[in-house]
């Protein structure tokens, strides 16, 4: 969150005098080796600046999609972003149902690997 809060001026800055497809990319690219960073880190200090770094990317994406979101649809502009601000808290919830049903199974797994109530 702090990546996000802290770059989301800047990037709305920027887009005043750069191209926002091309500061969409410079945030993807960002967010990918932020990713990576993130899956190799060694420490704390590590991943909680790879995660910070994850916000810019996201930041990228959500303050300068949705101008583009709104002129290029031919009708109904706030269903669609609707539907594009909803992906963002969908795909949250998605994850952490995933990892919960993940460590489910490997809690029942390891129970059963152990031999069970022996």
């Amino acid at each position: 969150m702090v990546g996000l809060l802290v770059v989301s001026p800047i990037f709305a800055f920027l887009a005043k005098s750069h191209n926002p497809f091309r500061l969409i990319g410079l945030g993807l690219s960002i967010w990918t080796f932020a990713t990576a960073g993130s899956g190799s880190s060694f420490n704390f200090w590590s991943i909680a600046i790879c995660r910070m770094l994850l916000g810019v990317g996201k930041v990228s994406f959500i303050s300068l999609a949705a101008p583009f979101i709104d002129e290029c649809t031919c009708r109904s502009e706030s269903e669609w972003l609707a539907i594009f601000y909803m992906c963002i808290p969908t795909g949250v919830a998605n994850w952490s149902c995933y990892r919960l049903c993940f460590q489910r199974i490997c809690i029942v797994s390891q129970y059963m690997v152990d031999g069970g109530l022996n």
